[in-house]
C-alpha cells in the first residue's frame, strides 16, 4: 500500500522520465531499488539493535522465571537471514507494486 502511495506521488517525475528516454522497465528496476535499500536499511539497523538489546532483554525476563544467565549464540546465517529476507521481500513487492508504470502511457504520466 505504502509502495503505490510513493508511486502515485511520483507519476510526474516518471512521466519526464520516460520522455527522456527510461525504459518502463528500467524505472520499475530503480523504484523497487529505492524501497529494497530502504528496508536494507532498516534492517541493518535492526540488526544491530537486536545483537546489542537481545540478551541483556531475554536474560531479565528469564531472571523473573528463575532461569539465572541466559546467553544466546546464534550463528551468522541466523542472524543475517531475517535482515536479507525482508529487504528481498521489499524490493520483489516495489516491483511487483510498479506494473502500473508499465501499463500507463507517457501521455497519461505527463498530464498527471
Amino acid at each position: 500500500m505504502t509502495g503505490s502511495k510513493i508511486l502515485a506521488a511520483e507519476q510526474k517525475d516518471l512521466g519526464i522520465y520516460k520522455a527522456v528516454g527510461f525504459t518502463s522497465n528500467r524505472l520499475r528496476f530503480t523504484f523497487a531499488l529505492r524501497l529494497g535499500m530502504t528496508a536494507m536499511t532498516g534492517a541493518a539497523v535492526g540488526t544491530l539493535l537486536a545483537a546489542l538489546v537481545t540478551d541483556p532483554l531475554v536474560s531479565a525476563v528469564m531472571k523473573l522465571a528463575g532461569i539465572s544467565n541466559f546467553i544466546s549464540a546464534p550463528e551468522m546465517g541466523t542472524i543475517l537471514f531475517p535482515g536479507l529476507l525482508v529487504t528481498l521481500l521489499f524490493f520483489f513487492f516495489g516491483w511487483f507494486a510498479s506494473r502500473r508504470i508499465k501499463r500507463q502511457d507517457l501521455t497519461m504520466l505527463m498530464a498527471e
